[in-house]
């Protein structure tokens, strides 16, 4: 990850819920509009289908190896759009290699994940894959001339570090994560924990997963079952060998987490 991105992500994640609202909202000003050359290519190519919000976004080589970030996201989803912008500002200029590495923990450092629902975190790591995906198919550097053949090599990588399959493992998809916890429903509600908001958090540490779950309500009867349905989804996730699931109260749960699809089903409007 680059320096400045590095920076950027610090300052977020040291500011308190609302001082880290106030910094997206004031990134998400500061975005530089795209160029005229790609005002007209806001198109399906280029759009991010994982976010509800219109994002798109153009990685170009520049000189020195080094790479151009262009993206657009709607004033209407100012969040969202100051997170892009956090990524222009941080990454605009750095080597193809720092953004195609971009880390998934970007958005438990800089605490995005805290003030966000799931429906748009799911849509923010869509930008993460998105970023890495573009700056992978760009030319890389020239690597350096290979050394004489009589010069010591490294000893080659092991098998449990060449296999793709044990590497995979060792990071369990956020993706499938989440949707995991979409198939744990409210047996009073009938709508799933995603969509209801109940979700607080899920942070990954090798093969375990830590999930903050909350409730409608401190009396939930359903609360002790949800949970363990919770776990149990969980733990058939690839790459997961064990998951914690914790219950939090705080901040109490409101309405206003809820998505769209689950205010249909509800029947709130």
């Amino acid at each position: 990850m680059s320096t400045r991105l590095d920076e950027l992500v610090q300052e977020l994640g040291q500011a308190d819920r609302q001082e880290r609202i106030e910094l997206l909202i004031d990134l998400a000003r500061e975005l530089p509009p795209l160029p005229d050359r790609l005002a007209g290519s806001r198109d399906e190519s280029h759009r991010v289908p994982e976010c509800q919000s219109p994002v798109f976004l153009f990685v170009e080589p520049a000189e020195s190896g080094r790479i151009r970030l262009y993206a657009d996201a709607p004033a209407e989803a100012p969040t969202v759009r100051g997170f892009v912008a956090l990524l222009v500002a941080g990454l605009d200029g750095a080597t193809p290699a720092e953004v195609a590495n971009l880390p998934d923990d970007i958005l438990d450092r800089s605490g995005v994940r805290e003030i966000l629902g799931m429906q748009r975190i799911s849509g923010l790591y869509g930008i993460l894959r998105r970023l890495r995906a573009l700056a992978a198919q760009l030319p890389q550097p020239e690597s350096p001339a290979k050394m004489p053949a009589d010069t010591p090599s490294a000893d080659p990588p092991s098998a449990a570090s060449s296999d793709p399959s044990t590497a995979a493992a060792s990071t369990p998809d956020p993706e499938a994560l989440i949707a995991a916890l979409r198939t744990v429903t409210d047996p009073e509600l009938h709508v799933n924990v995603i969509d209801l908001g109940l979700v607080y958090g899920i942070q990954t540490q090798g093969h375990e997963v830590h999930v903050e779950m909350t409730l409608t309500s401190p009396a939930c009867p359903a609360g002790p079952q949800m949970i363990r349905d919770a776990v149990a989804a969980l733990e058939k996730v690839e790459g997961v060998t064990k998951a914690h699931v914790k219950l939090v109260m705080n901040p109490p749960w409101s309405p206003d987490r809820m998505t769209d699809a689950a205010r249909d089903e509800l029947g709130i409007f």
